[in-house]
């Protein structure tokens, strides 16, 4: 959901670094394999800006990643465990002038509503344009 290792760690705090899953891809390039990123979850407000977006998508194009996968953060559920509280919780403790923002976008149901989702995706196909990035495998 982004290359920030500061805002990795807030999110994803058991998961393997960024620069580590860089790498990776970099290895995978190297050895001729048809390369690309799952960018999801785009964190709302957070890495799903257009300066995020553009940073992330130049590092990729440098390590010549001919596609990403980009989507938007869906949230589920009502206990202390669920994806939905647990991010909530994040935001408030991380970004609380995000607070309002993200219980209005989840306040309809699991996923943000159509015309966020459409901006996001907007805003991803532009950059996917701009650095000659595909946003499918194919």
């Amino acid at each position: 959901s982004t290359t920030d290792e500061a805002i990795q760690k807030i999110f994803e705090p058991g998961a393997t670094l960024p620069t580590r899953r860089l790498e990776a891809v970099k290895q995978s390039v190297e050895m001729g394999l048809h390369t690309g990123v799952s960018l999801m979850p785009l964190l709302p407000y957070i890495s799903d800006t257009a300066e995020h977006l553009t940073e992330m998508l130049s590092i990729f194009k440098n390590l010549d990643v001919k596609y990403i996968l980009p989507a938007s953060l869906t949230l589920f559920g009502t206990n202390p465990t669920d994806s939905k509280p647990l991010m909530l919780s994040a935001i408030r403790k991380n970004y609380p002038e995000l607070e309002a923002q993200y219980s209005k976008l989840y306040s309809y149901g699991f996923q943000p509503p159509k015309w966020y989702r459409d901006m996001v995706d907007k805003r991803a196909q532009a950059c996917c344009q701009k650095f000659s990035l595909k946003n499918s495998i194919v």
